[in-house]
């Protein structure tokens, strides 16, 4: 219509809109008609995004028009309603068929709270979690499902309840990846599982989780921030950390792809803060959710083990047999929770105005506020995450040690090589797991030591990465230096430093693999993430949100 009234404009006429549509309806021409639901019900790849919108992230239905929009699919929400009814997504189930169906949702929440996964969960976690692992499950309301959870499991509610603890000191901040917060979880050290985590401390949404052998080295570190910076494509405007000496690589290289970035006139205080633990409370809030939703139990079970003799920090073959039984477990477990937080829906609360509704991936991949992370300097980030390739950062015992395991493990009666996940409800005796273990640890004690020397540990990379100290890290090490709790750790950061020029950590030639799934939980899958860059904010506004933190 637009362009048959323009030609007539350049021929000097001026017809009316009536008289445009007489002429084509004279001629046979009949208005197109919008695409029906129908239309787009044969589009597999609008499909497939609304099964990923609806099962794997949870989305309510306004939320999901508003996505799909924003990705070039427009219906109104009436529309879409129809359309996931015709693919059989229902939202709810008549009462008549979950009473029918009581008995089988009771029997999927008691195998679930046998294998201690559902330790701590609060109404909306626990929503999240059925909602992706059981499809049918979806279809269970909110309070309803954790009315069948208080049925089944009284005393793990009321301990729940009763470890509720009120975090003292609260910041905002103005926007997505403005903060990052990073830090340690040391609970399991003593075992040989660390593990390292970063929260975007607007949106509480879990960047990256990390459990291996070495997390706590500046190497690793390090190497995280990189594959994690490459994965997002931008890096924070501030990161907060502890002090922790395994954070200085992590300083210095974040401080210099700032000035790359932003200018040389950025100052350190500007992209970096570090402080205790204790004040770093979006990591440390979330610790504790961690702890209480299964990883907690971990450790008394390891205690345990230690108290019976089972186990011994001093011996190798000890420790070579509680990597290969139990890293895979924790890892799932951990993967396991850090999608469901970022899926489950944090309430509005009335007596915390600065917590942020809604649920973490939406707020960090949807937000209506500005972007405030920096667009990453593509050559910086991947030069330095050439610097550590040669280290591979989810290997936990080398592949010959692994097979070597698995064999022994064939041998004593598990066909697949490894044994069943953990279940902490040992009623009827021991676990498979720590059957398992128990005997993969005796018949690795009985080899001879030329046998035992034959198998092999992934250690550490204690040794740094090729780093040359620079002006940039001498103003590091020196603010380091500020904050040294003891003459100990000042040594020690002296020590490490003046190494770092002579130490190499050479990559062996070998592409590194991609980082899997678990270690960037990022829940959009199929088409890529909405959302462009915004500037950071003014400098003077930067620094009164950075002072408001420092003072909490």
């Amino acid at each position: 219509m637009a362009a048959l009234q323009e030609a007539c404009s350049e021929l000097n006429r001026k017809p009316s809109e009536r008289t445009i549509r007489t002429i084509l309806k004279e001629g046979g021409a009949r208005p197109r008609r919008p695409q029906s639901v129908e239309d787009r019900h044969n589009d597999p790849l609008l499909r497939t995004r609304i099964a990923i919108l609806f099962y794997w992230e949870c989305l309510e239905d306004a939320m999901i028009v508003d996505i799909l929009a924003a990705e070039g699919w427009h219906m109104p929400l009436s529309a879409f309603v129809r359309m996931r009814k015709k693919l059989g997504m229902k939202r709810r189930l008549k009462q008549s068929e979950v009473d029918r169906r009581e008995a089988e949702f009771k029997r999927i929440i008691k195998e679930e709270l046998d294998e201690g996964r559902l330790s701590g969960y609060g109404r909306n976690l626990l929503q999240a979690h059925f909602a992706t692992k059981e499809d049918r499950m979806l279809l269970l309301g909110r309070d309803r499902l954790f009315k069948y959870v208080k049925e089944l499991d009284p005393i793990g509610l009321y301990n729940r309840t009763s470890s509720f603890t009120r975090r003292r000191g609260t910041y905002t901040t103005p926007g997505p990846d403005f903060c990052w917060s990073m830090d340690a979880h040391c609970k399991l050290e003593d075992f040989g599982f660390q593990i390292y985590a970063a929260i975007d401390a607007e949106t509480r949404y879990i960047l990256w989780i990390y459990c291996g052998p070495s997390s706590r080295t500046m190497v690793s570190v390090l190497a995280q921030y990189g594959r994690a910076a490459a994965h997002y494509g931008r890096t924070p405007h501030l990161i907060r950390v502890d002090k922790g000496k395994e954070t200085l690589l992590l300083a210095d290289g974040h401080f210099q792809h700032a000035l790359r970035v932003r200018g040389p006139e950025t100052t350190f205080t500007e992209c970096f803060c570090f402080g205790t633990s204790v004040r770093n409370v979006r990591i440390e809030s979330w610790w504790q959710q961690m702890t209480r939703a299964g990883l907690g139990q971990w450790g008394d079970y390891f205690r345990r083990l230690v108290k019976e003799g089972q186990y011994s920090k001093a011996s190798k073959m000890d420790r070579i047999s509680m990597k290969f039984i139990y890293t895979p477990m924790i890892r799932k477990q951990l993967q396991g929770f850090v999608r469901t937080w970022n899926k489950h829906k944090i309430r509005r609360q009335r007596n915390r105005p600065h917590v942020i509704p809604g649920r973490p991936h939406v707020l960090y991949n949807y937000s209506q506020r500005p972007n405030q992370g920096d667009p990453i300097d593509t050559e910086y980030i991947k030069a330095l995450n050439e610097t550590t390739k040669g280290w591979k950062i989810h290997e936990y015992l080398p592949k010959t040690t692994i097979e070597f395991c698995k064999d022994i493990l064939r041998r004593e009666g598990f066909p697949s090589g490894r044994a069943a996940p953990a279940n902490f409800v040992q009623s009827l005796g021991k676990e498979e797991h720590e059957i398992a273990y128990a005997r993969l640890r005796y018949r690795l004690r009985q080899l001879s030591d030329g046998e035992q020397a034959s198998l092999e540990e992934t250690l550490a990379p204690l040794g740094g990465r090729k780093w040359k100290p620079t002006s940039t890290s001498d103003e590091v090490l020196d603010l380091y230096k500020e904050h040294a709790e003891d003459e100990d750790q000042l040594l020690e950061l002296n020590e490490l430093f003046g190494d770092m020029a002579q130490l190499d950590f050479e990559g062996d030639g070998v592409d590194e693999e991609a980082a899997p799934e678990e270690f960037l939980p990022g829940l959009r899958r199929g088409l890529g993430r909405r959302g462009r860059l915004n500037p950071p904010l003014a400098i003077v506004q930067a620094r009164d949100v950075r002072e408001r933190m420092n003072q909490s």
